[in-house]
């Protein structure tokens, strides 16, 4: 009896540092470099900005008018801009904007004699926000998805960087998958037009890097 105690004790006393492991933060496992990864996604969703072109100046109509800082969920598009006008009325359809008949107002600028006002139709469009519209959404910044680690392929070997201060780190390889995808950016008409959004869901690679900094909570992508 007493040496089936004493095994018994031994073979708790070398598990334990193991299950101690288990749920130490600071350990370099793959499940603590992928809670630290998807920490750093989740604040990151996945969208496609778009670069809308205007002009002040000349006698050219305008092609959108967009005031990030004062209307985020707003953009007008002249019919002078045929194509990115066809672009937004497919989101328009699928769900994405809310669609009026609207002007922009120009000031044009001749060669000589004085400015004078031109006015031409547009169509203004308006986010449609729901629940759950990231806040990074705007007019020209649509948001689609949100990534997630899928696997861990590999990791450096953790050691201390001069660059990063003197604080431990490691380069970490893994492989991502798609979560919350908006079911707009599955439409086919959207997809047609917005071939960027259906590039990034559909790209065959999914594999990509980042540096992890050990803290005194554990690892974290926020050095």
């Amino acid at each position: 009896m007493k040496k089936y105690i004493t095994t018994t004790s031994i073979l708790i006393a070398l598990a334990a540092p193991t299950l101690t492991g288990c749920n130490n933060p600071k350990a370099a496992t793959e499940a603590n470099f992928a809670a630290a990864i998807n920490m750093q996604l989740a604040g990151k969703p996945v969208c496609s900005d778009i670069r809308v072109e205007t002009h002040s100046y000349g006698n050219k109509a305008p092609d959108a008018k967009y005031e990030e800082r004062d209307i985020p969920n707003q953009i007008i598009i002249s019919e002078a801009n045929p194509d990115l006008l066809k672009a937004y009325q497919t989101l328009a359809k699928a769900g994405v904007f809310k669609s009026a008949p609207s002007t922009i107002h120009f000031e044009a600028l001749p060669y000589f004699g004085r400015p004078h006002p031109l006015d031409f139709p547009a169509t203004t469009f308006t986010l449609n926000r729901t629940e759950t519209t990231p806040k990074e959404m705007t007019a020209t910044n649509l948001c689609f998805a949100t990534r997630e680690v899928d696997k861990i392929n590999q990791f450096t070997e953790p050691g201390q960087s001069q660059w990063a201060g003197g604080v431990t780190v490691t380069e970490v390889s893994y492989t991502y998958k798609f979560n919350n995808v908006a079911a707009w950016s599955n439409d086919t008409a959207v997809n047609k037009v917005w071939t960027s959004i259906a590039g990034t869901l559909n790209a065959p690679d999914k594999t990509t890097k980042m540096v992890l900094g050990l803290t005194n909570k554990g690892w974290s992508a926020s050095l």
